[in-house]
């Protein structure tokens, strides 16, 4: 689960951040490309913009359910957080049964 502790220094102020555990699979930037960047030398991705409405705050959320590493989160959402314990459950599940 993402670590407010361990924040991308380039994420924008706000609730919404990508964290230092991102692999760069690129996955969430399909999902959120007007509010996920990568830095120059694609090392990193991070918040360049915090959603603003339904349509962004979807696109976010979509982000967070679909990064394998549970990199990115908000601090703002309560239930954001419930349904990013449920996925560290569930991939640590997985792949204590892949284990076999």
């Amino acid at each position: 689960m993402a670590d407010k502790n361990s924040k991308q220094p380039l994420n924008v102020p706000g609730a919404w951040y990508v964290d230092t555990t991102c692999t760069m699979c690129r996955t969430c930037l399909e999902e959120a490309p007007n509010l996920l960047k990568t830095n120059d030398d694609e090392t990193a991705v991070y918040f360049v913009k915090q959603p603003e409405g339904d349509a962004e705050t979807a696109a976010a959320q979509r982000s967070m359910e679909v990064c394998p590493t549970l990199a990115i989160a908000n601090d703002g959402c309560d239930s954001c957080q419930t349904r990013q314990m449920t996925q560290k459950y569930f991939l640590s599940n997985l792949l204590f049964l892949a284990s076999f």
